[in-house]
């Protein structure tokens, strides 16, 4: 069977084509080959030191492991004592604004209270002040009444005896008359003082009715002001009781502050006894067990999730070299 040039030539490109492509795969695969020798190596190391480090744990003295622990408790102490801490705080803020704004209000409605207690006190002044003037006013009244009714019998009495007095009986009897005319007068002189003792007795009564009222509102007013007083008393209590409250949290406070301290220098003074005593039994510091087991387990993590890919890579160099050394003769021929 006879082959054209440009078959052949087609041939010896897809043989070159696979041949290029068989090379690629062996390099890849040694990369891969080269990497996991490298992983395993770093691998063993991490073992090898996290082998002599959990040698070293066991061979440290009890008192570290106890120390570690109590470091350990004590962190959590602190932490629990951080935690209250801010609880504690947070809340002490909030009844901190609370107790202002109570305060604030309290305040507020004392000077009110203030304010009306002494606009009710001028006014039981002046509601006084009114009522002793009116019984100023009813006491000339009474007076001028008095002195109106003695007035009145002194002059009833001048007439009666000027009327009954020892005359002759015949100059009555020639005088009728003129008899006639001061019992007349008397009679109008009687009706006009009757009716001014009407008179006053009306306004003594009208100024005793206006003191009985003043009275009345006097002792209403005086309820009030004792009522007033009772609120202002019992607004001061309140104040004092929230200011004895305010001193209560601020004292609690700072002595969980005090606590706090007194955890932090006591877990300070464990940090430096554990530290102590490592030095003491190594004196190279050995590296943390759990941060070599964190980067053992990062390697090995690491090493799983390349070896899938390399798997792959090794599995498909596996496949293509039996169809690359099968082709590999035929292409040499081929040329030849």
């Amino acid at each position: 069977m006879s082959f054209t040039p440009t078959f052949l030539r087609n041939t010896e490109g897809a043989e070159l084509a696979q041949f290029l492509q068989i090379s690629s795969l062996q390099a890849d695969l040694m990369l891969s080959r080269s990497t996991c020798h490298r992983l395993e190596a770093r691998q063993l190391e991490l073992q090898t030191a996290l082998e002599q480090s959990e040698w070293r744990l066991a061979s440290l003295p009890p008192g570290v492991e106890e120390s570690h622990a109590e470091l350990l408790r004590v962190r959590g102490q602190l932490e629990n004592h951080q935690l209250e801490y801010h609880r504690l705080e947070g809340r002490y803020k909030a009844l901190k604004r609370q107790r202002a704004e109570e305060v604030e209000q309290l305040q507020r409605q004392n000077e009110r209270l203030v304010q009306q207690l002494r606009e009710k006190r001028d006014k039981i002044g002046s509601l006084s002040r009114q009522m002793r003037d009116s019984e100023v006013a009813a006491k000339q009244q009474a007076e001028e009444l008095a002195q109106a009714f003695n007035l009145l019998e002194t002059q009833m009495q001048a007439l009666r005896e000027e009327v009954e007095g020892g005359q002759p009986r015949g100059r009555q009897a020639r005088r009728p008359g003129r008899r006639q005319g001061v019992e007349e007068t008397t009679e109008a002189e009687g009706k006009m003082l009757r009716g001014r003792i009407t008179f006053l007795e009306h306004t003594l009564r009208q100024k005793e009715t206006e003191m009985h009222r003043l009275q009345e509102e006097l002792g209403r007013n005086e309820a009030q002001l004792d009522q007033f007083e009772d609120q202002v008393t019992v607004a001061t209590q309140r104040l004092e009781n929230t200011a004895r409250r305010s001193t209560h949290l601020e004292q609690k406070v700072h002595e969980l502050k005090r606590t706090n301290q007194e955890l932090r220098e006591e877990l300070g003074a464990v940090r430096a006894r554990v530290v102590v005593q490592a030095e003491r039994r190594s004196p190279q510091r050995a590296p943390s067990t759990d941060v070599l087991r964190e980067a053992l387990h990062g390697g090995r993590a690491s090493s799983l999730a390349s070896t899938p890919t390399q798997g792959e890579r090794e599995g498909r160099a596996a496949s293509a070299l039996p169809r690359a050394a099968a082709k590999r003769p035929r292409a040499i021929d081929a040329s030849s």
